[in-house]
């Protein structure tokens, strides 16, 4: 009876270190892929912005520690914009606090595109 309760702890001991060493394999794209994932990410909605304007174009943003989302086009319900601006605030605040007030006045003259972040 005792080795009744041991056995299937014993299993899930060991189907739970095979697990754990899977992921401590990781190649180093598989590393940098998700490094990109966890970036600060700006969600934007609305209409088309104007041609100098940034429009989500992530393989630039990244350089720069963030990331850009086109939530909605035009017809954004009130409830998402909300969570939005919300959002864009966050990210704004720690994107402040890692790289200074002036970052998007840098990262503006540095690549020539001019940044839209929705706040209200």
């Amino acid at each position: 009876m005792k080795y009744l309760l041991i056995l299937p702890l014993a299993i899930l001991l060991f189907v739970s270190c095979v697990d754990n060493s899977k992921t401590s394999n990781q190649t180093d794209s598989e590393t940098a892929e998700n490094d990109t994932e966890n970036f600060p990410t700006f969600q934007i909605y609305g209409e088309l912005l104007p041609v100098d304007c940034l429009n989500g174009e992530n393989s630039i943003t990244e350089k720069y520690g963030f990331r850009m989302e086109r939530i909605s086009g035009c017809n954004v319900g009130v409830f998402q914009a909300i969570i939005a601006n919300i959002n864009n605030k966050v990210v704004l605040e720690k994107m402040n606090i890692k790289y200074g007030k002036n970052w998007q006045a840098k990262f503006e003259k540095e690549t020539g595109y001019k940044l839209w972040i929705p706040l209200d």
